[in-house]
């Protein structure tokens, strides 16, 4: 046991040496930052909309399904003008249920906004998902 701890110890030391050797601080300002191209601006202008819809709504959407890297397909909030996507939903600001992290709170969270859960949702998060220890007491 004493040697797996020293290698872990011999592994932290190195990457510290090597973070130590390599780092060296900016001590500049955001000079050399390039400002916002066009087609960020219009994907910011887009989320701005939507922020404003979810602060008068409390939330645009929500998916009933429950979220993994896997559970929807790719999102978008301007499809024309995004380089990168990868939304947590099918979405923007369409809000992902949770229920590995307690079912009661995605069951309190979707009555608070008028939703229905999906019932074979609510059956396998209650009968068949491993619960913490303290949800089941």
């Amino acid at each position: 046991m004493e040697g797996i701890q020293n290698r872990s110890l011999a592994k932290e030391d190195q990457v510290r040496d090597f973070i130590q050797e390599n780092y060296e601080p900016y001590e500049g300002d955001e000079a050399f930052l390039a400002s916002a191209t066009e087609r960020t601006r219009k994907i910011w202008d887009r989320l701005n909309q939507l922020f404003i819809e979810e602060r008068k709504k409390g939330v645009i959407d929500i998916s009933l399904i429950p979220s993994s890297i896997t559970a929807h397909g790719p999102g978008y909030i301007d499809r024309e003008h995004e380089a990168i996507v990868g939304l947590q939903t099918e979405a923007p600001l369409k809000r992902a249920i949770m229920p590995n992290g307690g079912l009661r709170m995605v069951l309190t969270a979707l009555k608070a906004y008028g939703y229905e859960p999906d019932p074979q949702v609510v059956e396998t998060f209650s009968k068949y998902a491993r619960r913490t220890t303290r949800e089941s007491s």
